[in-house]
């Protein structure tokens, strides 16, 4: 008796449909998957309308984030928080060339962003590499 080749494991969703999972199960404001060149590849939430003093902290953490995991500093596990502006965000790194920023809302809870940034890491990269 043969039996039957497994069935390949279905394709993962598209990044940005991820970044939206992830944006309602942290209950935060916005979802960020940038490159090691900035680019965006893909987003979720109300990027728009953050105060130009918050952006300029989220490319600095996630220049941050990026040099670190790059220089091997940082282990996938760890994230980087920062409050500007009353605006807290969490920057984790997916590998040594991209990096996950979540922009917390205010009924955000930290331990439950760090979670669901675990969780998504790898289907998150592996949609990635598939694009």
């Amino acid at each position: 008796m043969t039996r039957a080749a497994p069935s390949p494991p279905p394709p993962p969703l598209p990044v940005d449909e991820q970044c939206d999972d992830l944006c309602r199960e942290a209950d935060a404001r916005a979802v960020l998957v940038l490159d090691e060149d900035g680019s965006i590849l893909g987003h979720a939430g109300a990027i728009r309308g953050l105060a130009a003093g918050v952006v300029d902290g989220l490319a600095d953490q996630v220049a941050a984030v990026l040099l670190s995991a790059a220089r091997g500093e940082m282990s996938a596990e760890e994230d980087l928080v920062v409050t500007i502006e009353d605006v807290t965000i969490c920057a984790a790194p997916l590998d040594a060339k991209r990096v996950i920023a979540v922009i917390m809302s205010d009924a955000a809870n930290l331990f439950e962003v760090r979670e669901s940034i675990r969780a998504a890491r790898g289907q998150l990269l592996r949609s990635i590499a598939e694009r």
